[in-house]
Parts: structure tokens; C-alpha cells; sequence
């Protein structure tokens, strides 16, 4: 599979807000936050058009349980995270992916989300950012491309975290 990237769409927060209110109503009696994280959450950047959604849900609701509500979205369960005890869930058409994550949870949710928002703040690392895209996008290699994409979260994640908390932002 080719990897596209493509200029910031003015739509995307609206596709996010439509998709973020169908996942509501259907996980509402589980669902503590959702949040838009990703390429696509942030202005000015290029992105892959799969929109990626953060979401925090009740510790007593089962992964069977939840991937069964999501499934009438057209949600197929893909896999639990290499580094994480976070799951993720991909729309049939590609067009979003989920990471669910319990509420217990906070280190985890909060490592996403710092890295998420350090980008939308800090305009230089996001322009780091798209440089490795860029770059391995380019060759095609797929796995590269992700390895490298990794390696650069994983490189800024100790600043983001930092700034995160730095910020007196807390998880809801």
C-alpha cells in the first residue's frame, strides 16, 4: 500500500466533529472524552486522510463489548499497541483510526495528547516533523516511513511530556 500525504484540509475538524458525535452516541453510556490527535488535528500540516481519534472510556466496559458498538460505525479492531495497553480500531473506507484507551490510564492518554498539542504549539518541531515525512514518504518504504515516524515521537516525547505538564493540563 502507497502512503499519500496531502496538504491540510480546512475540513478535517469538521469531518472529526461529525465522526466524534457518532462514536458519542454510540459508546455514550462508556465514553469519558474523545479527542482529535494526529497530523490531521493540526493546522498547516500534511497529513495521511485518515483522521485519528483519541478516546477514553470506562474502566467496566469489555474490549468485546465496545469493538461490538463500534462495529456499526464500520469499525474493524485491529490490534493491541506494541507499547501500549492502548487498542485500536480502523474505519472499513480508512478514513479514521481509533485508540481507546481505559481511564485508568492517565500516563498513557496524556503522552498522546502532549505530543499532539506540542505540535499544534511549537511550529518548528511540526516542521521537523513533516522533513522526516517528507523524506521517507518519498522511497515508498512503507515500513521506513513508520520506523522513522516512531523514532522522531519518540524523540520529542520527553519535551512534550514535559511541556504537557508544564501546562497544568490534566486529563478529564
Amino acid at each position: 500500500m502507497i502512503i499519500k500525504i496531502v496538504d491540510y484540509n480546512e475540513n478535517w475538524p469538521l469531518k472529526y466533529a461529525v465522526e466524534a458525535n457518532e462514536i458519542r452516541n454510540a459508546v455514550i453510556n462508556n465514553l469519558i472524552s474523545i479527542y482529535h490527535i494526529g497530523s490531521t488535528a493540526i493546522k498547516e500540516i500534511r497529513a495521511r486522510e485518515m483522521l485519528d481519534i483519541l478516546i477514553v472510556v470506562k474502566k467496566t466496559i469489555s474490549i468485546d463489548e465496545l469493538v461490538t458498538q463500534l462495529e456499526k460505525l464500520d469499525y474493524n479492531y485491529c490490534k493491541e499497541s506494541d507499547n501500549t495497553r492502548c487498542y485500536s480500531l480502523k474505519k472499513k473506507d480508512n478514513s479514521f483510526c481509533l485508540y481507546v484507551f481505559y481511564e485508568d490510564q492517565v500516563s498513557e492518554i496524556e503522552k498522546y495528547l502532549a505530543v499532539s498539542l506540542y505540535l499544534k504549539e511549537h511550529h518548528e518541531i511540526a516542521a521537523e516533523y513533516m522533513k522526516v515525512k517528507d523524506t521517507y514518504i518519498k522511497s515508498y518504504l512503507n515500513n521506513k516511513y513508520y520506523q522513522e515516524k516512531k523514532k522522531f515521537f519518540n524523540e520529542i516525547e520527553i519535551d512534550a511530556c514535559l511541556w504537557y505538564k508544564s501546562k497544568n493540563i490534566h486529563v478529564a
